[in-house]
């Protein structure tokens, strides 16, 4: 009978091994890590989530879920590469005017003019103009600079380039309403709302989002929102854009 029980108990304790994640396992992030403290569990479908270095934003994907598949030992589910990044837009022959925080001059090409932006101490940069050698930080964007007219495509000076940085924490209150087709710019599968949040500051023209158990929809414009429907809905605060 002991020798039963023994056995039972082994076998209780590998069905537990097979189905828990090990903490140690976790998936490299770069520029980041997979905070343990925000790991609420190790069993199948437990969820880890990253914590990315001051300033930077996670790529996509914010966090890992333990799995099994076909009976096989749980593992965390790596379905791209974890990694914290600082986002821009495109960089365009474009600039905005009278909105300059600070120049630097001597500054070698805009790949640099953008690290000098992220690594500002005076203010938030937000955006870059370079040429010449020159590189223009500025707090705004051309999202909410005072007047559309002071963003210049291309820019009144020859050989000016713009980029701007994409902030994913500039979004307005989440409230619920109700999916409608209104505007689509695109629609997928994403594991979280940050996650959302994140596909839409990249797309260009995307304005408000919809999100309901790992469907995520994009938006080109904004709306008044139903508090009758489960659509979370969040819209972008730092960009003008049409409400219908």
């Amino acid at each position: 009978m002991r020798g039963k029980k023994r056995r039972l108990s082994e076998r209780s304790h590998v069905f537990l091994f097979l189905n828990t994640c090990s903490l140690e396992d976790l998936p490299d992030v770069t520029s980041g890590v997979f905070d343990q403290s925000k790991c609420p569990g190790q069993n199948i479908d437990a969820v880890c989530n990253v914590t990315c270095s001051p300033g930077l934003y996670p790529d996509y994907s914010d966090a890992t879920v333990c799995r099994s598949v076909d009976g096989k030992k749980a593992e965390w589910m790596v379905e791209n590469i974890h990694e914290c990044k600082d986002y821009w837009n495109e960089t365009i022959m474009a600039c905005i005017r009278g909105y300059n925080g600070r120049v630097i001059k001597d500054t070698d090409n805009i790949e640099d003019c953008k690290d000098l932006c992220v690594q500002e101490q005076s203010f938030i940069c937000l955006s870059v103009d370079f040429g010449s050698h020159n590189c223009y930080l500025s707090s705004r964007n051309r999202h909410n600079i005072d007047s559309s007219n002071d963003f210049f495509v291309p820019c009144y000076a020859n050989e000016i380039v713009y980029a701007e940085r994409i902030d994913i924490a500039a979004w307005s209150s989440e409230v619920n309403t109700c999916e409608d087709g209104l505007g689509y710019l695109w629609s997928g599968s994403l594991i979280d709302l940050d996650s959302c949040k994140l596909i839409c500051s990249q797309t260009i023209g995307c304005c408000s989002l919809m999100f309901k158990n790992g469907l995520c929809h994009l938006n080109n414009c904004k709306r008044t929102p139903s508090n009758s429907c489960n659509w979370v809905y969040t819209e972008r605060i730092d960009k003008f854009c049409p409400i219908k």
